[in-house]
């Protein structure tokens, strides 16, 4: 048997009718969307009260879903002819997948007994589904080291050590700088700028058992050295345990199990890296990783990674800084063009598509080479 609606006043009875029918086969959700409906005979006032149930299973964009499908199934049905099995078929479907994905991971996650896992590890699963589908650019860039080695041994021989990473970190503020397009976050579907150009570094401890971040606020406004003191002094007291955000957040993400992380993790990222809201308890500041997330495994011998996003960072680029090594280039000189060996670094960098597209990734990388090519004048502060 097949109903038409032909007006949006039919649509409560037409709902009550197959949830009658559901609820006389035992369905559990059935059952209380079917006294929610009877409270009110609202079909929106049920929407509503459906997806708040939902939220109390850590459902809300699961809610969010539904109550747009309803509502846009409220505002036309004297478009959609109706067949008599699809609201029971619907109600299943939406049973199984918020109990395969919200109640059954939680249970397991409590219930379960195995090898320790380590913090890290414990992020990893907590932080990505399977691979799908996503506006991801790839890039690798090669750098000429040949001038940034001369100015490491010349402020060297000044009393001041700086390293390669501190020298693509200042060189990454100097790109975001000059493509600001690119340093700020997606809020509610729209672009909003970054005030300061922050850059985020990783840093290994526990002989990478384990990874901490370390953020340099207004990194475009310092010096190269600038930039190697504070990373320093922050590597340090992350390596010695003195430094109490990171405490805060390792004792939270230690007591909690996989399937409650994962919540955790993406909707307390979702608040202070999106909405830049501040979690002292949990030791998360506002806008914890910038608008750059800087990686290094060059000192691992590994000579080019491509870096996954981390969901609840929210951050447009991340960069990793792979080995030097000597290679053939051609180089022109005096109008000749010759071949000779330099020491060239592999950067590789991924990229959120929403923010950049070829002509200010072509900027940005410019900006990254001349960087590197002319360190006395661009490892310097900006104003």
């Amino acid at each position: 048997m097949r109903v038409v609606a032909t007006s949006s006043s039919e649509l409560p009875g037409v709902a009550e009718k197959h949830l009658v029918a559901a609820a006389g086969r035992r369905t559990a959700l059935a059952k209380t969307t079917l006294r929610i409906v009877k409270a009110d005979r609202s079909m929106r006032g049920a929407v509503v009260k459906l997806a708040t149930i939902m939220s109390g299973f850590s459902c809300l964009r699961m809610s969010c879903c539904v109550a747009l499908a309803s509502a846009a199934f409220y505002c036309a049905p004297s478009l959609v002819e109706i067949n008599s099995r699809y609201p029971t078929l619907a109600l299943g479907i939406l049973g199984v997948i918020i109990i395969k994905d919200y109640i059954i991971p939680p249970m397991l996650a409590f219930c379960y007994v195995g090898p320790h896992m380590s913090i890290r590890r414990k992020v990893m699963i907590s932080t990505w589904d399977e691979p799908g589908r996503s506006g991801e650019i790839y890039t690798k860039l090669l750098l000429d080291m040949t001038e940034a080695y001369k100015y490491i041994e010349k402020k060297k021989g000044e009393g001041k050590k700086i390293t390669v990473t501190h020298m693509v970190l200042k060189a990454m503020a100097n790109a975001l700088k000059s493509v600001p397009t690119v340093n700020g976050r997606v809020v509610f579907g729209r672009f909003v700028p970054f005030d300061t150009v922050d850059i985020s570094c990783l840093v290994k401890l526990d002989d990478g058992k384990d990874l901490a971040m370390a953020r340099i606020s207004d990194a475009d406004k310092k010096d190269v050295f600038e930039i190697a003191e504070i990373l320093n002094q922050k590597a340090s007291k992350l390596h010695d345990g003195s430094d109490e955000d990171y405490n805060k957040t390792k004792n939270t993400m230690r007591m909690l199990p996989t399937g409650i992380l994962h919540h955790v993790l993406h909707n307390v990222g979702w608040l202070a890296s999106g909405l830049g809201l501040n979690f002292s308890s949990l030791g998360v500041k506002q806008f914890p990783f910038g608008g750059c997330m800087i990686s290094s495994i060059g000192a691992m011998g590994i000579e080019s990674a491509y870096i996954p996003f981390t969901p609840w960072a929210r951050v447009p680029v991340v960069i990793c800084i792979g080995t030097i090594a000597d290679r053939p280039v051609v180089v022109e000189s005096a109008g000749q063009k010759e071949v000779t060996v330099r020491p060239m670094l592999t950067l590789t960098g991924t990229i959120d598509h929403r923010f950049i597209d070829g002509a200010q990734g072509a900027h940005m990388f410019r900006e990254i080479r001349e960087t590197f090519a002319n360190p006395d004048g661009k490892m310097l502060a900006s104003s």
